[in-house]
């Protein structure tokens, strides 16, 4: 069913497959189904009649999306594609990027200077054992948010690239944009978080397939088969040896990262007979993520910390933190109607996300952002985790700390664009 409805929407052309509708289809496979072919111990251990249930439960949170994206319009990322838009003038590009390394520095100076082989190392291996100078603590305190500015430096890669793919770059603009981009891709390896990991190769490549024609686009598009599978490959040595900071080709772990099908089958059968429903809990988690704990000390911990603990694990003290898979999650909030209901709603903003896509623009700062919201997308088939978009939502705080500046100093430098599309 998946497949047809995917075939179904590629038929007039195999490049609407970069979609928001097409990655979230493809992510359902990918997190939950192809764990559910599999049919391993882990998934049986439930029984047939839960596996059974589970499927349906897929099916139903597949059906309701495609019902949402189709019947839902709204126009919620337009004005972000305004925004990015203005990306196009060369001297608010540049001054985008100087603001967002400048407020992203601030942590690398102030404690990654004081121990530049701490520093270095963190950089290539801050997973292993969770040092590093970088290296945030599990709940967080002052320094902890300062460091959450190295988002804004993150933010900006993509913006980096675009000034390094542009035949206006001069010598000064390359000298920041490069070390940027350089410090984004070692900074998620190191850091051995897939997701990271993920968007950071995703900037240069979603760069190269806009500025490809049409017939390249097509072709990149098989290519997209065997660099799934390597990513896969480059994701399991991550698992197997992120505890000793390295990539371990050679070991074969049991569990990667997308098996989110046993994690809803657990949702069905400890929710609600051992525990009650959650009421939105793990959505209010999310909301109140962004506020620092040195103001907040109470504030409560993310899910994947208590979800952990739900099947013994201690993440507080050293062990690992788990994800519930977003369907899971919907079903733990409010049952079968969270899983039709936010379905319904994710249909609805993807519906939205893809007002940016190519079908209506042809600017390339609003299509490479387009690309990496489309990676967000497709990483929140683990969990909803609202952290996941903070370096989109760094670099529109770069863009509007530069449109207020010129607005205020009376220095109109003309960046507003009446059409992106």
């Amino acid at each position: 069913l998946l497949i047809l409805a995917i075939a179904y929407d590629l038929r007039a052309d195999v490049r609407r497959m970069i979609s928001a509708r097409n990655v979230v289809l493809f992510g359902i496979f990918a997190w939950y189904l192809l764990e559910a072919l599999q049919a391993g111990p882990a998934v049986m251990a439930y029984g047939e009649s839960a596996y059974h249930y589970g499927v349906l439960l897929v099916l139903l949170a597949a059906a309701c999306f495609l019902a949402g994206y189709h019947t839902i319009e709204a126009d919620w990322f337009d004005g972000w594609g305004r925004r990015v838009a203005q990306l196009r003038n060369w001297d608010f590009c540049c001054q985008t990027l100087v603001v967002g390394a400048m407020i992203g520095a601030i942590p690398v100076v102030l404690y990654g200077l004081a121990d530049p082989a701490e520093t270095l190392r963190g950089l290539l291996a801050a997973r292993h054992g969770w040092r590093g100078t970088l290296v945030r603590p599990a709940l967080g305190d002052f320094r902890a948010s300062v460091i959450m500015l190295e988002n804004f430096l993150l933010g900006v890669a993509w913006i980096a690239m675009l000034m390094l793919g542009d035949r206006r770059r001069t010598r000064a603009m390359t000298l920041v944009a490069a070390p940027i981009l350089a410090w984004n891709l070692i900074r998620s390896y190191g850091s051995g978080t897939r997701w990271l990991t993920f968007v950071s190769l995703l900037i240069p490549m979603a760069w190269y397939y806009w500025r490809s024609s049409v017939d390249r686009q097509r072709k990149l598009l098989v290519a997209v088969i065997p660099c799934g599978l390597m990513f896969y490959w480059l994701s399991a040595a991550m698992v197997a040896g992120r505890d000793e900071g390295r990539l371990a080709f050679d070991a074969h772990p049991d569990y990667i990262g997308h098996e989110m099908f046993r994690e809803l089958l657990f949702a069905i059968d400890e929710v609600p007979e051992r525990r009650p429903y959650l009421w939105g809990e793990t959505l209010y988690v999310e909301a109140v993520n962004p506020i620092p704990r040195f103001i907040w000390e109470d504030k409560p911990v993310g899910f994947g910390v208590t979800y952990a603990q739900w099947k013994g694990e201690s993440p507080l003290s050293g062990g690992p933190t788990l994800s519930p898979g977003i369907i899971g999650e919907m079903y733990m909030n409010f049952g079968v109607a969270g899983i039709i209901v936010l379905s319904l709603l994710g249909g609805g903003v993807c519906r939205a996300w893809d007002r940016l896509g190519p079908a209506r623009t042809d600017s390339l700062p609003v299509l490479l952002f387009y690309s990496l919201g489309l990676g967000c997308f497709l990483m929140l088939g683990r969990s909803f985790s609202i952290h996941l978009f903070y370096q989109l939502f760094a670099s529109l705080i770069c863009m509007l700390l530069v449109s207020w500046r010129h607005r205020y100093a009376g220095g109109g430098l003309g960046y507003r664009q009446r059409r992106y599309a």
